[in-house]
């Protein structure tokens, strides 16, 4: 115990740092590379496949299924409120029925944007209104769903049909479970590097002092922890 009280900072650090790498490398061996690159591949894929169908079927369900929907609760809402003013109508609505804040000011400003914005009747704003938010809730929602289905098809295809073929050679398998350990070593460089720089970041009291983790000194007294600092020095600066 007192010798992990008397243990520089910087060094806890290091050890922290290597332990890491230590975990994905072995972790890779494990998995080996085809699962490794299979994860990135559902990544990629998921991502990209996700904002095409994002794209090309948001506005159509939504105007099909939601729009309708929103829209007679808007009017609804509309109608107990016996507003004529469209900035005020949609800004009385709004606070009616609870819209999220990152929906808020968007909606109200790309309704102010179309057709004259305030000139516009109460109805109108809200029938534009609604459209916008159709679109946006089904595009996130399809967003979402689509990424996780493509990243799990995606996945499956590769541990559950190229894996197991991979493992069956000899020489193929020795070399997949190489490349999974320097795949994994490399991720787990990465992650630390995440991770010091958010805590770098965002946690200004791990710079603050002479004897601080991120101090000038802490961080010339470690063998691991400064090669992060000298290669990234926008970062970490």
């Amino acid at each position: 115990m007192s010798f992990l009280k008397e243990l520089n900072p910087g060094l806890a650090v290091d050890i922290a740092i290597c332990l890491i790498i230590l975990f994905k490398l072995l972790q890779g061996r494990s998995e080996g590379a085809v699962r490794k690159l299979g994860r990135f591949a559902a990544l990629l894929c998921a991502v990209f496949g996700a904002q095409y169908i994002k794209d090309a079927f948001s506005r159509t369900l939504a105007d099909r299924f939601v729009q309708p929907f929103i829209y007679k609760k808007l009017a609804e809402q509309l109608d107990k409120l016996g507003l004529a003013d469209a900035v005020e109508s949609l800004t009385a609505l709004f606070d009616t029925v609870k819209l999220p804040q990152f929906l808020r000011h968007s909606v109200a400003d790309q309704v102010a944007g179309q057709a004259g914005g305030i000139s516009q009747s109460a109805g109108t704003a809200v029938a534009s209104a609604s459209s916008i938010i159709a679109e946006r809730v089904t595009g996130l929602v399809l967003l979402i769903l689509s990424f996780a289905a493509i990243y799990i098809i995606v996945k499956l295809l590769f541990d559950g049909l190229l894996d197991p073929v991979f493992r069956r050679l000899p020489l193929v398998s020795q070399a997949n479970s190489l490349l999974g350990a320097i795949f994994g070593g490399i991720s787990g460089v990465l992650i630390a590097g995440i991770l010091l720089a958010v805590a770098y970041k965002l946690v200004p009291s791990l710079s603050a002092g002479e004897n601080s983790i991120f101090s000038p000194k802490t961080v010339d007294s470690t063998y691991v922890l400064k090669l992060y600092f000298r290669a990234l020095p926008g970062i970490f600066s």
